[in-house]
């Protein structure tokens, strides 16, 4: 299975993480040039079936980010920034924090995430960047081997575009630790618009 396929990648000096944000969840993975057959075979196993058992072996993980919620709770810059982005959207999924809330969290089923990975983890729905000195036949190959016979999802989008906005909209946040801080939130266009990583590099 795939737990078995990482174990001989770690045994390589593989480094392998995933981050999540407001688009996307990026798996990532540094490994040795020759042993890119063994880690697409493994990718290829995580897409196609379901990676993940929460209401039996996986079960300790919900409580390992429910107790990373909770410290997050303490945390008076994410307070403010939940607040920030609740009032500045108010119709799509921007208007919470990708971590979630501890009751969502806590509520979670194993039907529930299975439906979503069948729904959306598709060969369709991802892109593949591949960086070293690499033979780019050999990797084709190997994707093609690996990924090529996984089915398309297909998925109904959601219109959950925002209303407009006819003017500023504020939100204060009050705690008892001594901080004071301002924040301010725009939105942006699209992220296929021409500018719209000159107003990303604006903003940071």
């Amino acid at each position: 299975d795939s737990d078995n396929i990482f174990q001989k990648l770690n045994k390589w000096g593989a480094v392998i993480n995933a981050t999540t944000s407001t688009n996307r969840t990026n798996f990532y993975a540094t490994i040795p040039a020759k042993v890119f057959d063994v880690w697409a075979a493994c990718e290829a196993k995580r897409m196609q079936y379901v990676p993940f058992d929460v209401e039996g072996k996986d079960r300790k993980e919900k409580h390992v980010v429910v107790d990373e919620l909770r410290i997050g709770q303490g945390n008076p810059f994410q307070k403010l920034t939940s607040a920030v982005v609740g009032v500045a959207f108010d119709r799509s999924g921007y208007s919470h924090l990708t971590s979630g809330s501890i009751a969502d969290v806590e509520q979670t089923t194993q039907e529930r995430l299975r439906k979503f990975h069948e729904d959306y983890y598709g060969p369709n729905n991802c892109s593949l960047v591949v960086v070293g000195p690499l033979s780019v036949s050999k990797i084709l190959k190997s994707v093609h081997n690996h990924f090529g016979q996984i089915k398309m999802r297909s998925f109904e989008r959601i219109q959950r575009d925002e209303l407009e906005q006819k003017g500023p909209r504020s939100v204060a946040v009050y705690t008892k630790m001594p901080y004071s801080m301002f924040q301010i939130a725009f939105r942006n266009m699209e992220g296929t618009h021409k500018d719209s990583i000159v107003l990303d590099l604006i903003s940071e």
